[in-house]
Order: structure tokens, then C-alpha cells, then sequence
């Protein structure tokens, strides 16, 4: 797929808009928000990464996951809005920030054991070279850990945007999981496991266990894209690995 129709300016634009009422929007979703670090760490290698790359990074939410889980990898926070970084800091989330585009990643090449890529392909207006990026940047062998909703998810984001206080989305456009795979694949990664989540997105904790249960159910039964939240757990394969495009 080649280019969409908005720019890294304009992403950059709407999230620094929305900075300051961000985490409070989350607040109000806290649960289901927060699922998205406890399944990536889900993802993590047993081997534990010396560094991790948390592309794009918001407010810098993971890194603080992290350290709850007890892991001290060196992380390095990716994000294309200054404001984010700076609400980050405000909050004492303090850490390794650096303000980046979507298109070329200010890291140095195979210098990253693990990256976390959390509902960040949406808003790339060159999917494909940023997956390209991460791959530029792995080890050898190394990591990505990513997720993004589902093209059926803009049905429950219009729901949602009309009935709930929340932050919104700004320029994106989610992609099938068949698009998610091949796009991997041509930027040189192989697919190791791809599982939906949030099938049943409620807010209430007894929600986890009966959406736990619609999991295993659903994603058995090849209907994964019916969950909001799609995960994809990859690997470099060694060599540049991309397809000519």
C-alpha cells in the first residue's frame, strides 16, 4: 500500500492538541486502556531485552508497566508529540524521550533488542517504511511486539466517539489483520503469533475474565478480527528481507 492521504504534521497536530486532557480520557477507560501493556508483556522474550524501543510512546505509560514488572531493560520513548513527552514528564514519568516523525527513527541500525509498537501503525501515513524502520533498527533476530485495531474497529470508534468523553483518534486508518500480515512480511519480519483481544471492551474488571473466555473461543475458531485490539508478535529474519516494491 503506498502513502495516505494525511501527514506526520497533521498527526503531530491532533495529539498535541489533545496532550492535556489525555490521561484523563484514558481515566475513564482505565481498564481496557491499560490491556494493552499487560498483553504485550505477554509477548516480552524469556530472555530479558537490554533495550527496548517504546515507539510511539505517548506519555510514557509503558515505561512505568514496566518497572512494576520488575523489568530495568534500558528504554528509549519514541514520540512524535513534544506536548505527550512533556505531559509525561509533568506526571514524573521520567525516562529517555526523544520526539521523532513516523517515517525515519532517530536510532541506529540493529542496536534495539525489542520494540513495542502499541496503536501506532494507524497513524503512520507510510505504513510500510515504518515497519521497515523497526525492522532497520532490530538485532538480528530481534523482536517487535505490535498492535493496532482492526478495520471493522471504525464502526465501534464512531459508536464511541458519540457517547463517551474520550481523547479520539485524529488522522489514522485501520487496516485489516490480512494487510497487517503481508506488510510484515514484505518488510522482513516473520510472524510468530497474531491474537485478537477485547471482545468484550467494557470498563468493569469482571469483564477481563468473560473476554478472557470469548478469546480462547473466537481466535480458535479463525475469528480474531472481531476483537478491537489486534496483537502481532514478530520477528527479524536475518538480511534486509524486504520485498521490491
Amino acid at each position: 500500500m503506498g502513502r495516505r492521504s494525511f501527514t506526520c504534521a497533521e498527526v503531530r497536530r491532533f495529539w498535541d492538541g489533545v496532550a492535556d486532557i489525555y490521561e484523563k480520557a484514558n481515566d475513564n477507560v482505565r481498564e481496557v486502556h491499560d490491556q494493552r501493556y499487560r498483553e504485550a508483556h505477554a509477548y516480552f522474550p524469556r530472555e530479558k531485552p537490554a533495550r527496548i524501543l517504546n515507539v510511539w510512546s505517548r506519555t510514557g505509560e509503558l515505561t512505568d508497566f514496566l518497572k512494576e514488572q520488575g523489568i530495568d531493560s534500558f528504554v528509549v520513548n519514541l514520540e512524535l508529540s513534544l506536548r505527550m513527552i512533556r505531559t509525561g514528564l509533568v506526571l514524573g514519568r521520567q525516562g529517555h524521550y526523544v520526539q521523532s516523525s513516523l517515517d525515519d527513527l532517530p536510532v541506529g541500525s540493529g542496536t534495539v533488542d525489542l520494540v513495542v509498537s502499541l496503536e501506532t501503525l494507524e497513524h503512520c501515513p507510510d505504513p510500510y517504511r515504518f515497519l521497515r524502520e523497526l525492522h532497520r533498527v532490530l538485532t538480528p533476530g530481534g523482536r517487535l511486539i505490535l498492535s493496532c485495531p482492526p478495520r471493522y474497529a471504525e464502526i465501534v470508534l464512531w459508536i464511541y466517539e458519540r457517547f463517551a468523553e474520550n481523547h479520539g483518534e485524529g488522522p489514522h486508518e485501520f487496516l485489516p489483520s490480512r494487510t497487517v500480515k503481508r506488510l510484515l512480511k514484505e518488510s522482513g519480519f516473520e510472524l510468530l503469533h497474531h491474537r485478537g483481544t477485547l471482545f468484550v471492551p467494557f470498563q468493569h474488571r469482571w469483564a477481563r475474565k468473560v473476554d478472557q473466555w470469548c478469546e480462547s473461543i473466537l481466535n480458535r475458531c479463525r475469528l480474531s478480527d472481531l476483537g478491537i485490539r489486534q496483537f502481532y508478535n514478530a520477528r527479524k529474519i536475518a538480511g534486509d528481507g524486504f520485498a521490491t516494491r
